[in-house]
């Protein structure tokens, strides 16, 4: 097959009589461009990203590296941003106006298209419950700062309660766009100084200062904060700056070695081997480094990458990316909704395959190829499309339920947790300074009495404080302090030398950590912690573990409550087996070590009030008020608050006995 040549342009051939000799020169030079246009390697990682995304979501036990292939993508946006940047000939302005329409024009109009189908799903898919929680969200992924939205909610991007939200994959792009909004500055300072070059000094310095904010800040900062993946698009930008001197100094076929060494380590991506992982890690390091390796020394060599024969995948990437997210969420949530057993992902597999197809070959390359002024209103429509699903939709989504009914008492309690406190103030002290309500240090007010109380716990030392407060009211307590979620060890064990409590109150929501051992290291630090305060307080009550699975099957448990609710399902169906193996539960064993150590330990047992022997079952809900016990957070409502109520009077009046009123 003979190899066409494009046509040069006429322009080319006959400007100037002057330039008459440049221009065979010229042409040769535009051939070479648009030769060089397409890079297969590019195109080959852009391909390999996308496929490990849809690996990670579709079946995340298989391909559990490849939520990785995000930041593949943001390399390669670096990449390309300098080269976009680096060869044109315009003037400064003129050169930003150019990159800005083509990155816009690139990713916005399909973007809102997409969104926009996403909130008609969410209007006519899901139960207003879900819709509502959904929508919350709506607004700020319209404007590209979903990543934000999450990071401040906590929306941890591996959490079952986050996963479940058909736009989160939109964070990424909400990164890439505030990442645009510098990349001009970032072009400039890579041109300080050339000679010593200082600006890549100073790229390379964010680079690294932008590394080491991701590894030393929690898990959703590390995941969404644009600050913590600066890193990954400057590796991009830097290696683009670089090409040209690889070309120049390398052979080709040591590019070819390196180039294909690190293409493999690009691939490793896919490999089983490494479960559990998040960002940061070394492996989301490793292959960052690659697929930079890859572009820098590729065009350096002589390798078809083009054999990989993936270039199509390539090419609808971006509408892979945009759709298969939200199909896949949303055919998850009917098949759970209406109990359906069926292999259903592999069919919403095939279904996002088709659907990008045609959404790229319909939509995508149309819009690139049009007009200026046709695809500004395109884009205003889908704009303006989303703006009013997310201004309007509570008029669309019929909730129809009435404000006495029983859907609307437990959808109270489906937004936040039930924290009851009353009759005190949050101090700012060295526990918690300042406070951030509901937790730190709160102190209730108006005591008259002699009894010295403490509290120690989590959110559910929280939830329960005012039974203990009711239990023992202002006129029988002369000092009641609940102290929430931080662990503060020495200014405890400050508080209890100074105060000396009669009574110790330590409410936890306890997970389990692995197998009893035989020198249990976890119940060494129990018991340290545990005897330390039985030098200072007469009494001390435990709570003991809880049979709900937090892990598990309730995750979201109210969500999916009102639902069956509104269906009129059948309740029961809420409420999950019941083993006997919960007595021998880690947990258990080692509060049952504890208890027999300690002397002034007395045992709140709260499981018993949510076991049905009779049916091996847990309980969930109130069967007579269909009330249920557990909200979305794992927490308890003020219906399951009620039911471990009694059971935690009777232990602590069995343990005070006549000094208990």
């Amino acid at each position: 097959m003979v190899n066409r040549l494009p046509k040069i342009p006429y322009k080319l051939l006959s400007q100037h009589d002057d330039l008459k000799n440049e221009a065979p020169k010229k042409a040769m030079e535009f051939v070479s461009n648009t030769r060089n246009d397409f890079r297969e390697d590019i195109a080959l990682l852009r391909a390999i990203a996308i496929l490990a995304v849809l690996g990670y979501h579709f079946s995340p036990t298989v391909f559990p590296m490849g939520f990785v292939g995000v930041d593949i993508f943001f390399v390669i946006s670096g990449y390309l941003i300098m080269s976009i940047l680096e060869k044109s000939k315009d003037r400064p302005h003129r050169v930003f106006l150019s990159f800005y329409y083509r990155r816009l024009k690139r990713i916005v109009p399909l973007y809102h298209f997409v969104l926009f189908f996403i909130g008609l799903a969410l209007v006519f898919c899901y139960t207003p419950i879900w819709a509502k929680r959904y929508f919350s969200s709506y607004f700020q992924a319209i404007f590209f700062y979903l990543n934000f939205d999450l990071l401040w909610a906590d929306g941890n991007y591996f959490a079952e309660a986050t996963e479940k939200l058909p736009f989160l994959h939109l964070w990424s792009l909400g990164v890439e766009m505030q990442f645009y909004l510098i990349a001009p500055i970032i072009f400039y300072i890579s041109k300080f100084d050339a000679k010593i070059r200082l600006g890549q000094f100073i790229l390379l310095s964010f680079a690294f200062y932008s590394l080491y904010f991701q590894y030393n800040s929690n898990k959703s900062t590390a995941f969404y904060h644009p600050l913590a993946r600066i890193w990954q698009f400057l590796s991009g930008m830097l290696a683009s700056q670089h090409t040209e001197e690889a070309k120049m100094y390398l052979e080709s076929t040591r590019s070819n070695t390196f180039s294909m060494v690190f293409m493999v380590f690009v691939f490793s991506i896919f490999l089983p081997l490494f479960h559990g992982i998040s960002t940061p890690s070394a492996q989301q390091i490793f292959v960052t480094i690659s697929a930079t390796g890859v572009m820098l020394f590729s065009p350096a060599g002589s390798i078809d990458w083009g054999l990989f024969r993936l270039q199509y995948i390539a090419e609808i990437s971006y509408s892979l990316y945009l759709v298969h997210y939200p199909i896949l969420k949303v055919s998850e949530y009917l098949v759970d909704y209406y109990i359906v057993e069926s292999q259903v992902k592999w069919i919403t597999f095939l279904l996002t395959i088709v659907m990008s197809a045609l959404v790229n070959r319909f939509l995508e390359k149309p819009i690139l190829s049009d007009h200026k002024t046709r695809i500004f209103i395109k884009s205003l429509f889908c704009f303006a499309g989303c703006l009013l699903l997310s201004l309007k939709w509570s008029s669309i989504v019929d909730q129809s339920w009435s404000e006495e009914s029983v859907i609307a008492a437990n959808a109270r309690y489906a937004g936040k947790s039930y924290y009851p406190l009353y009759g005190g103030k949050f101090v700012s002290d060295a526990y918690m300074s300042p406070p951030v309500p509901p937790f730190g240090h709160y102190v209730y007010l108006n005591n008259t009495g002699k009894l010295k109380i403490a509290i120690f716990g989590n959110s559910w030392a929280t939830q329960q404080a005012h039974m203990i407060r009711k239990f023992f009211p202002p006129n029988q307590t002369a000092s009641l302090n609940l102290f929430s979620m931080p662990k503060r060890t020495p200014f405890m064990l400050k508080f209890l030398k100074r105060t000396r409590p009669d009574l110790v109150f330590i409410l936890l929501r306890n997970g389990d950590y692995g197998a009893v051992t035989k020198d249990d290291g976890l119940v060494e630090i129990y018991w340290e912690g545990i005897r330390n305060i039985s030098k200072y307080a007469k009494e001390i009550f435990i709570e003991g573990h809880h049979p709900f699975d937090c892990e598990g099957s309730e995750k979201d448990f109210l969500y999916h409550y009102i639902d069956n609710l509104q269906k009129e399902a059948d309740l029961t169906k809420m409420n999950p087996t019941f083993n006997d193996s919960f007595y021998e539960a880690p947990i258990n064993q080692r509060v049952k070590i504890i208890m027999e150590r300690c002397a002034k330990c007395h045992l709140l047992d709260v499981a018993e009030a949510f076991i049905d022997h009779f049916n091996q079952r847990v309980l969930t809900y109130d069967p007579k008020t269909k009330l249920a016990f557990l909200d979305n957070q794992c927490h308890l409502t003020p219906a399951g608050l009620e039911k471990i109520e009694n059971p935690i009077r009777e232990a602590i009046k069995k343990a005070l006995g006549k000094n208990f009123q």
